[in-house]
């Protein structure tokens, strides 16, 4: 019965992929239909940062379809990107949560995307009044917060083509197609994501591809489910040392 309903108040959902549309389905399993009569969509270009820190957190955005990437300029100015998301998730359900009112982060389309948005009153009010809501709600965030404290953790000890290595393994486990991954060889991209410098990424690269660990075509870095198992493997070792 609600995915009949989503599908109507979402008639997008029809044009996704499966595993997108059934972590919406998941989501919204227990949704009012005032929430659902709530809901607004917004097509967004690759590039433009819609969630700002330090704004108000008056909306909540889901990613319907689409990447985008959490920033952080704290340190120094200096600009960090710390995660990647391609999964259903809240964004603005922390802040709601934890009762902040404004965004702990900024958040940038990484392509072209399409969000789903929700005001933040009425999210807050389900939430309050849904408790299967509030635990899967819960749940994610907790998640999401694990992942990010491991990946912290990892970089702590990882350097160079290391620190590298341990990014493509990330990134292959969640954009890989028919078991290869294709990602355009941006030095300044891949360094925000690293801390590394332009010089550092060009010497890890030409070292993980003299090792055997990705190739090189033109101005992309490809990898092969045998190169990703390959780092994965390294990577495992080095951790497995570390601990």
């Amino acid at each position: 019965m609600i995915n009949n309903l989503l599908d109507k108040y979402l008639p997008i959902l029809t044009k996704i992929d499966e595993k997108k549309r059934e972590q919406v389905y998941s989501y919204f399993k227990n949704a009012p239909i005032w929430i659902l009569e709530s809901f607004s969509i917004e097509k967004m270009k690759k590039g433009k940062t819609f969630i700002r820190e330090g704004y108000p957190a008056d909306t909540i955005y889901f990613i319907v379809d689409g990447l985008v990437k959490a920033s952080d300029y704290r340190v120094c100015d200096i600009k960090y990107d710390f995660i990647l998301f391609s999964d259903f998730y809240a964004f603005g359900g922390m802040e709601v949560l934890m009762d902040i009112d404004t965004y702990r982060t900024s958040i940038e389309t990484v392509t072209d995307s399409t969000i789903l948005k929700l005001p933040r009153k009425q999210f807050a009010r389900w939430l309050a009044t849904d408790i299967s809501a509030l635990k899967y709600e819960a749940k994610l965030m907790g998640e999401n917060l694990l992942q990010e404290a491991r990946t912290t953790r990892l970089f702590l000890f990882l350097q160079g083509a290391d620190r590298l290595m341990m990014l493509f393994v990330n990134r292959y486990k969640k954009f890989s197609v028919d078991g290869k991954m294709v990602l355009k060889n941006d030095r300044q991209e891949l360094g925000e994501y690293t801390g590394l410098s332009a010089k550092t990424i060009t010497r890890a690269i030409k070292k993980l591809e003299e090792e055997g660990m990705l190739t090189k075509k033109g101005n992309n870095v490809v990898i092969s489910r045998d190169q990703y198992l390959k780092m994965e493997e390294k990577l495992s070792e080095m951790i497995f040392q570390n601990e």
